[in-house]
């Protein structure tokens, strides 16, 4: 019986052989198994190993592995040109979607409707209009896009695991030519030529957004509804798209000495307290053991800085009217206060937002600067309350 059982898997090899070595599928290991079992005493089991570039079926008995088909796939020329030419053109549309994705969507509404309107270009201004009219759909347009670049790089997954075969190397292979031709260079090349590369494939991106529509469609609408229309926005954050407005309104809206100061206000850079404070050492102090009435000479403003301590920092200070007083004491009269201390790089404006108008300690605004060597801010300068408003008027009259 033995031998009959070894004969028969014999014959059923031989036959797999001669017919090419098809995969064995699961109901053929079945009928093996059958007449393994029909045929020999011992107990057996049939195996079917498959990967994408080998199929083999097995049959164990008594511990041993016997191979009864087998057949590993091998590619003509031509079907290696063809797959060759199939993964260029998924790559191609995966480059597509993802360089639409980041490029297209970068483009605002608002953006383009200012470029197809004041931009000196006559091409820029021509592929303005043709991208804002499939700009203003927002979000189908995006979801339409991610629809698309999601199946294409799927199958270009898939499509690259048949050819390559399973394993880490395929994976490998198949995950650096995805990212780096289908993501990488598309979006890099994309977004620095956003405008261009929108009304070059306009008409691709039409065909996408119909033939994704029965789902982008209903989820861009969806969008819309709870997150709100991206293309209803403006997002002008440049002062070359706030010149470009500027010069649209001041046609018929704003007059010519509105529009310069708008302009500067943009253009300028803004003063800060770092340039126009005076150095600390010209700041007149008295120090608070030696206070006379000679000190009103010394006087900042309308009040006399004392200062207290081996680094003489500025402690309190006394109101010029008190110390004319025939009452006067200094111990009554004397305010310690801590005075406000800004960044060197804060501008005017900032400072004058913040300080006390009503408060006499607010008068002097002491100036720091970051020491790199020691990490701890210094005392570099000052600047009165008055200069500070009388720089800023200045700078507003220029």
């Amino acid at each position: 019986m033995e031998r009959k059982g070894l004969v028969l898997i014999s014959l059923v090899s031989i036959c797999i052989s001669l017919t090419g070595g098809q995969l064995v599928s699961s109901y053929v290991a079945n009928d093996l198994k059958s007449v393994c079992c029909s045929t020999l005493i011992s107990p057996i089991s049939i195996r079917t190993r498959i990967n994408s570039t080998h199929y083999e079926c097995q049959c164990v008995f008594d511990g041993l592995v016997n191979i009864i088909g087998a057949k590993s796939r091998h590619f003509s020329a031509i079907q290696y040109l063809i797959s060759f030419l199939i993964v260029f053109a998924l790559l191609l549309a995966s480059g597509f979607c993802s360089g639409l994705n980041v490029g297209l969507m970068s483009l605002d509404v608002t953006d383009l409707n200012i470029i197809a309107e004041t931009s000196d270009s006559k091409k820029e201004r021509r592929y303005a209009e043709k991208v804002l009219k499939i700009r203003k759909e927002g979000n189908v347009v995006l979801v339409a896009i991610l629809l698309g670049n999601v199946c294409v790089n799927s199958i270009l997954s898939l499509f690259l695991d048949s050819l390559v075969g399973s394993g880490t190397i395929a994976v490998a292979i198949s995950t650096l030519t995805i990212v780096v031709f289908g993501e990488i260079l598309p979006q890099a090349v994309c977004l620095r030529h956003a405008l261009y590369f929108g009304n070059l494939f306009r008409y691709l991106t039409r065909f996408l957004i119909i033939l994704t529509s029965p789902l982008s469609y209903p989820l861009g609408l969806f969008l819309n509804y709870f997150i709100g229309d991206p293309s209803s926005k403006s997002s002008i954050t440049t002062r070359s798209g706030l010149f470009l407005v500027m010069q649209k309104l001041s046609e018929n809206i704003i007059t010519e000495k509105e529009m310069k100061i708008m302009q500067d206000v943009i253009q300028n850079k803004p003063i800060t307290l770092g340039e126009k404070a005076l150095p600390i050492k010209q700041l007149n102090t008295v120090p608070l053991s030696s206070y006379s009435e000679k000190s009103l000479d010394k006087a900042t403003g309308n009040m006399i800085l004392l200062t207290d301590g081996p680094d003489n920092s500025v402690v309190g200070y006394v109101n010029v009217k008190d110390a004319v007083r025939k009452d006067f004491d200094i111990d009554k009269y004397l305010y310690i206060s801590k005075f406000p201390y800004f960044n060197a790089s804060t501008s005017i404006l900032d400072a004058l937002s913040t300080i006390n108008f009503q408060k006499d300690a607010d008068s002097i605004i002491f100036v720091q600067s970051m020491n790199l060597k020691s990490s701890r801010a210094i005392t570099i300068g000052y600047i009165t309350r008055e200069r500070l408003i009388e720089e800023f008027l200045k700078n507003w009259k220029n």
